[in-house]
């Protein structure tokens, strides 16, 4: 099980700081003990494939983005915590001080959301 996220989550990740090189965007790596003084050192943060967060993590990205700064979140996020458990969207939205409730509903449109494997 382990290998299989390792794939799942790896590869995606890669892939995006491979396009930001394309780009020719300066990128920079943050990491779990890195302060909210020092994420904020930068504009925007790519958060990709970045499935595992904990508590505190989650913390920070909040207090990232209520000092102004931009937080982009690409592909799965949160959907478990430290230890592996499973989280729920709201939780998560809850979290980042977002006011906003995912609910489930029957998909008609062209687009949803994959939450977890739940669609919204």
């Amino acid at each position: 099980p382990q290998l299989e996220m390792a794939e799942k989550y790896s590869y995606p990740f890669i892939g995006a700081l491979q396009a930001s090189s394309f780009e020719k965007l300066g990128t920079n790596m943050a990491f779990e003990d890195d302060s909210v003084d020092q994420l904020s050192t930068h504009k925007n943060l790519l958060v990709a494939f970045m499935a595992m967060v904990n508590d505190d993590e989650l913390r920070k990205f909040k207090e990232y983005a209520n000092r102004g700064g931009k937080l982009i979140i690409y592909g799965d996020f949160a959907t478990m915590d430290a230890l592996g458990r499973e989280r729920c969207a709201n939780d998560v939205l809850s979290s980042l001080g977002i006011d906003a409730k995912a609910e489930d509903f029957e998909n008609t449109a062209d687009m949803s959301v994959d939450y977890n494997g739940k669609i919204y």
